[in-house]
């Protein structure tokens, strides 16, 4: 297709041939074009040429109109480009390169970027996602227990599944963003929607998804340093809590870093390319305010690759090392898997980076990911990473209703949304909002896209109903025998100066305390010795673990 350039005409004339173009209106200054797509006009037109170039439009930035088109299902609502008002494709309150641009003094919200009114009102919400940020990260690390390894197949599914969809029509979206609040609470972010000061920018935005990250770091590390400087037994210590902080919040930090580096080319109507970013096109990539915030995903990038190389190389290398803490870290990244399945902590970390960089690459490609997920599955399959076999299954069976999930994407349909058609009263103006339901084929993908979660939710009550939940004051108790031995060996219980007269004191009390305290020695003297001991019986390897160890494995929800 190409534009004519003569004085006083602006027609359209349709090539069939060219890619994305449905057809063009009768008034010779809009084109119909596919779902999901912006266009935009290309300088100095050329008779012959194509001068309309498209590139894959943000999640909701672009608006469909309704226009008298219709088919055997009736009227359709389609993506258009007005070459006399290129802004009228944009949804409401939106304009510029890519629909980037709030207009009317609008703001962007916290996580789907929307343009909004907004005032000053929500702004006190930032202090206090800092606040339980940083409780959250204390009572984890204090906890130091192990990520159940039954929630791994369901964690992924809920931290991935909602950028998989974004593409979805907009009547899945209304209903199916739910999710995606579930996964933000997760990642220790935000559970809803909203704008929080007036004036806020996708670059404001995208900085404030850092807090996360950044209240951790400033938490975790003095905690940790702290730990390893009063402690008297280094190698009692185990990083079960910061681990479980990392697996929650890697996958929003990865995608946060990755989408500040997503800049395609992109021609502006006056004919000049350049790198755009593309949550906000209209921000040219690594010059202003983006520079520093590019620079810092970069950074960010580069310390996620080598924390994952890192957790394939410990494992590995574990025997070679003699120091007590590379052992027990090594420990807490297996502590999920079976014997031959060490390193698998690094699948975890690499199979949310590289589906995350598929989908922002390639944002419209759902046939590519689905290719990614089957060879997700087959790995898994394969190997059975996991201890237990229910686990497995579970993961093979999350992954397969992940792909059929995006499967039947690909089915044709038709499209049966909400939209927003742009009012006539000036550019930019936003018209109402028209219902007109859930598309049929939405209600069929809404069972499969919250069934993981249910059957998630589900278990969970299971354990506690069958097992009870763990209750915190075991918990603290744990804490402090470990902070008894980690100062030396020593049991109350042994102790003459602590020691209650033996006349007042039950038999069957006594020797359980005796007992205790027998094992605790044991237990000292098992973790003093620097090689790990294993004797062999009938063919079976039986490796020592230390008291701490076993009071993991007894916890019903492992």
């Amino acid at each position: 297709m190409s534009i004519e350039t003569r004085e006083g005409l602006w027609g359209c004339v349709c090539d069939t041939g060219l890619e994305n173009l449905v057809l063009c209106s009768s008034d010779q200054d809009t084109i119909f074009i596919t779902s999901g797509m912006w266009a935009t006009y290309v300088p100095p037109a050329v008779d012959g040429s194509h001068n309309i170039e498209f590139y894959p439009c943000p999640p909701d930035y672009c608006s469909c109109v309704n226009d008298v088109i219709t088919d055997v299902s009736g009227t359709v609502c389609m993506y258009a480009y007005t070459n006399s008002n290129p802004d009228l494709q944009c949804s409401c309150n939106r304009r510029g390169v890519l629909c980037g641009e709030c207009a009317n003094s609008s703001s962007v919200t916290a996580l789907f970027n929307r343009c909004s009114d907004c005032s000053n009102h929500s702004f006190l919400l930032i202090p206090a996602l800092i606040i339980v940020d940083v409780v959250v990260s204390v009572f984890i690390a204090v906890l130091n227990a192990p990520l159940p390894e039954w929630t791994y197949p369901f964690l992924f599914y809920i931290q991935m599944a909602p950028y998989a969809v974004q593409y979805f029509p907009l009547s899945f979206s209304t209903v199916g963003k739910y999710l995606y609040f579930v996964g933000s609470a997760s990642s220790f972010y935000f559970v809803y929607d909203f704008c929080l000061y007036n004036g806020m920018t996708s670059l404001g935005g995208s900085a404030l998804r850092y807090l996360p990250l950044l209240t951790g770091a400033a938490t975790l590390l003095p905690l940790l340093g702290l730990k390893l400087c009063m402690s008297k037994r280094r190698s009692t210590i185990k990083y079960h809590g910061l681990w479980m902080i990392v697996l929650l919040s890697f996958s929003h930090v990865v995608y946060t870093s990755m989408s500040l580096l997503n800049c395609p080319s992109i021609t502006d109507s006056n004919g000049h390319t350049s790198p755009r970013w593309f949550v906000n096109g209209e921000v040219e990539c690594f010059s202003g305010s983006h520079l520093y915030l590019g620079v810092a995903a970069g950074i960010i990038l580069l310390l996620a690759f080598l924390l994952t190389v890192t957790t394939t190389v410990l494992p590995l290398t574990q025997a070679r090392h003699k120091r007590q803490w590379v052992t027990k870290l090594s420990s807490t990244l297996s502590f999920s898997y079976r014997d031959k399945c060490e390193w698998w902590a690094s699948v975890e970390l690499s199979r949310r980076i590289f589906l995350i960089f598929v989908l922002l690459t390639f944002p419209r490609n759902t046939t590519l990911v689905i290719l990614v997920l089957a060879g997700i599955l087959a790995l898994f399959g394969h190997a059975h990473p996991y201890k237990h076999r229910l686990t497995n299954i579970s993961e093979v069976a999350v992954l397969t209703n992940f792909i059929i999930l995006l499967a039947l994407r690909q089915t044709p349909y038709v499209i049966d949304e909400y939209f927003q058609f742009p009012s006539e009263e000036g550019e930019g103006g936003c018209g109402d909002n028209v219902p007109r339901g859930v598309a049929t084929i939405s209600w069929i993908l809404l069972p499969l896209y919250y069934l993981p979660v249910l059957v998630f939710a589900v278990l969970i009550i299971a354990r506690i109903v069958l097992y009870g939940a763990p209750p915190l004051w075991a918990r603290v108790k744990k804490i402090k025998i470990r902070r008894r031995e980690e100062g030396g060996f020593h049991d109350n219980s042994l102790s003459m100066s602590h020691r209650r007269p033996a006349s007042s004191m039950p038999t069957t009390h006594t020797s359980l305390r005796i007992a205790r305290g027998v094992t605790h020695g044991i237990a000292s003297v098992i973790r003093s010795n620097k090689k790990k001991k294993s004797w062999r019986n009938n063919g079976l390897e039986l490796r020592a673990t230390t008291a701490d160890d076993h009071e993991d494995l007894i916890d019903p929800f492992l």
